[in-house]
């Protein structure tokens, strides 16, 4: 998984945590770890995972490490995934 890649999907979550009218910090929170995430610029997120290094980029916290630990194992975002599902799909567009 790649910085870009990883940091589309949090900008996602964020918006889509913005739609859903969650807390306005969690929406931003998301957002902020895709910039720092996507300032990385690695071709592979896994040897930064691995090496704890990617726990100390900027805004990048728990729940951000948890998601991309779940893109690098599975390609996926389990939470994307329930977010986009209870989001009417004309919002999403």
């Amino acid at each position: 998984m790649d910085s870009r890649s990883a940091a589309h999907v949090l900008n996602q979550i964020g918006s889509l945590l913005e739609l859903s009218r969650a807390p306005r910090f969690r929406a931003r929170a998301f957002q902020k770890a895709a910039r720092s995430i996507l300032a990385l610029g690695a071709d592979d997120l896994r040897p930064l995972l691995e090496s704890g290094e990617l726990k100390r980029a900027p805004d990048v916290g728990p729940a951000t490490i948890a998601i991309i630990r779940e893109l690098i194992e599975t390609g996926e975002s389990s939470y994307l995934q329930r977010l986009s599902e209870g989001t009417p799909r004309g919002l999403i567009q």
